[in-house]
């Protein structure tokens, strides 16, 4: 049980968590622009800078204990988040906190 008291986009998208033999999954997805999305990266690399962190040409990963998130945009226009975890709390609790934080910047920047 979460102990968290969520939103109704949080309980959708944690209600279309799955398992594939070796981790659960659970992915966002949202329009945004390139330049939203680097805002994005730096905002998150503030958010999580205890967590190692790697960024490629396409995607931003933050790694987390038996897990991982990644954002990464699709043809600039479509932002995705996945949360990829071996236990199932770890993997909602990690796309939850990562989820307000985007909401956070959202408020912000927009």
């Amino acid at each position: 049980m979460l102990l968290y008291n969520l939103t109704t986009q949080e309980e959708s998208i944690l209600s279309d968590l799955y398992y594939n033999e070796v981790h659960f999954s659970t992915e966002f997805n949202d329009k945004s622009t390139t330049y939203f999305y680097k805002e994005l990266i730096n905002w998150l690399s503030g958010e999580f800078d205890l967590y190692f962190q790697e960024q490629d040409n396409d995607s931003y990963k933050i790694y987390f204990p038996n897990g991982l998130i990644t954002v990464h945009i699709k043809n600039n226009e479509d932002l995705s988040i996945i949360s990829k975890n071996k236990m199932k709390l770890s993997c909602k609790k990690n796309m939850i906190e990562v989820l307000r934080s985007y909401n956070r910047f959202k408020i912000i920047k927009l």
